[in-house]
């Protein structure tokens, strides 16, 4: 049995009150979701010519060995998805002075795809703090400074050279999704996609059901 997977079976049988809490807390509940978290727009997009990152790795250099070399053990593994196999993920928590960071690494087939990255305080995270994060966040890409509308929220996508990108959601939470936009990880998730897909026909009979 490896680290990982010991890790987990130890805090899910252990601590029923973590394992709901996590779960809770991750995006992707089914492929319906991942989808949506690849196909994300925004009102305001960039390009920038630098490698989007995170925990200092370009999103195609991501793996379970490069985060436990850089960040250590997880607080938490979820890999247990009935409705979505070979899936899992690794969460970390972090604080920052009065920031909290929950940090969500998602592997579909042992292939890193995205991280979510949702920023709290203890105390309400003010649009001020919200602003001053991404022009922290945007710093690494640009020269100069974003212009942020401060009377709106932040629906923001930053796209690099590779395709991957960035996508701030400012809504009830505050987040940032860096997607590892590979031609390997669109092929894996058409392929489910093609997979689980409803004949016409058939769909058509269902839905003739309820009407």
């Amino acid at each position: 049995m490896s680290k990982i997977s010991s890790l987990f079976k130890f805090k899910r049988s252990k601590n029923t009150k973590r394992y709901a809490y996590y779960n809770h807390e991750n995006q992707v509940q089914c492929l319906d979701d991942l989808v949506k978290v690849f196909n994300s727009k925004a009102k305001i997009e960039y390009t920038t010519n630098e490698l989007i990152k995170h925990s200092g790795l370009a999103l195609a250099d991501i793996n379970e060995n490069s985060l436990l070399d850089i960040l250590e053990d997880p607080d938490f593994i979820l890999d247990d998805n009935d409705d979505f196999k070979n899936y899992k993920v690794l969460f970390y928590r972090r604080t920052v002075e009065n920031f909290i960071f929950l940090l969500q690494f998602h592997f579909l087939k042992g292939n890193f795809v995205f991280v979510s990255n949702r920023i709290s305080s203890k105390g309400v995270l003010t649009k001020k703090e919200r602003a001053d994060l991404i022009l922290n966040m945007g710093s690494k890409y640009f020269d100069e400074e974003l212009k942020l509308d401060l009377s709106k929220k932040f629906d923001i996508k930053l796209t690099d050279k590779a395709s991957n990108f960035l996508k701030v959601i400012d809504e009830v939470d505050f987040r940032i999704n860096y997607i590892n936009f590979s031609a390997k990880n669109q092929q894996l998730i058409n392929k489910y996609v093609s997979e689980i897909d409803i004949p016409e026909d058939d769909l058509q009979s269902r839905i003739g059901e309820l009407l």
